[in-house]
């Protein structure tokens, strides 16, 4: 059993394109959206995994 927390972000600004459109420039700031947590069950040698994801740890 393994849990990882996560962190949702969002962009603020929209990214910006070179006149040649080979450059995108992107804001460095950002919206937090909010958090979850994955657990992840796996028995290697049995050939099983399973995945789930919480809003909360608790």
């Amino acid at each position: 059993m393994d849990e990882k927390p996560v962190q949702f972000f969002a962009s603020v600004r929209k990214s910006i394109h070179s006149k040649d459109g080979q450059i995108e420039y992107e804001d460095n700031e950002y919206i937090r959206n909010g958090t979850a947590a994955i657990f992840l069950f796996t028995e290697p040698l049995g050939g099983w995994r399973y995945a789930d994801v919480q809003e909360h740890r608790t």
